[in-house]
């Protein structure tokens, strides 16, 4: 029998058939289990009912209770920081993960636990309904899941689609009477528990995580013809522009790295970024190796990533200043050792590289719009 952490609102227990461990993080806590009939954990829970058997159930609660009639429940990243941990120390077979952040800067909380957890647990979660890149189930090592919206699958089928280019390549249709009785459509939320349950049954089986990886794989394909993709699926609308700086130099990545971590800590800039050079794995980051998709990558990131400033880090100005002018970039910094060379408009400024971080805010505090929380939902 494998235990299984839902990790959402309370499930309430009245419609769920079977006990269920209560574990509270929220601040708000007072020990007790609260019954607030059909919340999202309670509907996760309910579709997980419904398709698995032979299980366990922890609710860990990081988001104040939501209902149909409520608002979306949110929580904070520390929470489910604190809840993955905790699900390692419970020694749980699968964690069932509705409860997301499309703001990559999270990452820093979720990334060292949710690996190190991965090695012992299969870790299933949702992709942000909205469509952006989302942690953690955008990372290689976790179950990404996103419903079937286009109908190609039956209530409770899965698909595989390698290389999904949001990182979520499970499908799942959810399509089940239940959520119709309660007046839930299908989502990426509830789409999560049919492949837990999935999951569930090769462990019941015997099957180890990496056993499970290899079978997921090897699951039948998910064919969505790309005309029907962009009908189905066209992701956010672009409704502002959102500023392009390029970084150039033998210390690109570093530099960016750390303007990117300061955009956010000083100012709630949330920055990700385009990377025509090798580096450590980090979510904010997609990888590119050359200029001529560059406007078409540009695109994908305005749609599909939750950002408020977008770089371009290369090595060097091989086809650099061409793109620049070609995307109408906003700033080129050119890195020179403990030196910046900042161009801009008609302006060209060397600077110390500390002071870069401010020099950078300034020029373009009229076309930065932050429009990130550090909440998960």
């Amino acid at each position: 029998m494998s235990r299984i952490a839902l990790i959402d609102t309370y499930v309430d227990p009245t419609y769920i058939n079977k006990p269920i461990q209560y574990i509270d993080l929220c601040e708000d806590s007072n020990g007790e289990p609260c019954r607030h009939g059909l919340t999202h954990g309670t509907m996760c829970a309910a579709v997980l009912d419904h398709c698995a058997c032979d299980y366990e159930l922890i609710n860990i609660r990081i988001l104040a209770s939501g209902s149909a009639d409520s608002p979306k429940p949110f929580g904070k990243i520390e929470q489910l920081a604190e809840a993955l941990r905790l699900c390692g120390k419970l020694n749980v077979d699968i964690v069932s993960l509705s409860a997301v952040s499309s703001l990559l800067s999270d990452s820093r909380y979720l990334y060292d636990i949710t690996h190190d957890l991965a090695e012992n647990t299969v870790i299933v979660s949702a992709l942000d309904n909205r469509r952006y890149v989302t942690v953690p189930a955008s990372y290689p090592f976790v179950l990404g899941v996103q419903n079937d919206w286009a109908g190609l699958l039956q209530a409770g089928e899965i698909a595989y689609r390698a290389g999904d280019p949001l990182g979520a390549e499970i499908y799942a249709n959810c399509n089940f009477d239940l959520l119709k009785r309660q007046r839930h459509g299908p989502s990426n939320s509830f789409a999560v528990p049919v492949v837990s349950a999935y999951i569930n049954d090769l462990i019941n089986k015997g099957r180890k995580p990496y056993e499970i990886f290899e079978i997921i794989h090897n699951l039948s394909t998910y064919r969505l013809p790309p005309e029907r993709e962009r009908m189905v699926y066209p992701g956010m609308p672009v409704t502002r522009e959102i500023p392009i700086v390029f970084i150039e130099g033998k210390s690109a990545l570093e530099f960016g790295r750390l303007l990117m971590d300061g955009m956010y800590d000083k100012y709630s800039i949330q920055s990700t970024g385009l990377l025509m050079m090798g580096g450590a794995y980090d979510i904010r980051l997609k990888h590119i190796t050359n200029t001529s998709s560059l406007q078409n990558d540009v695109h994908f990131m305005r749609r599909h990533y939750k950002t408020d400033l977008i770089f371009i880090i290369t090595p060097d100005d091989n086809g650099i200043s061409e793109a620049f002018a070609a995307l109408e970039g906003d700033v080129m910094l050119r890195c020179r050792g403990t030196k910046a060379v900042i161009e801009y408009e008609n302006e060209r400024l060397t600077v110390n590289t500390q002071n870069v971080l401010d020099g950078l805010n300034n020029i373009l505090s009229s076309d930065l719009a932050c429009e990130t929380e550090n909440t998960v939902g």
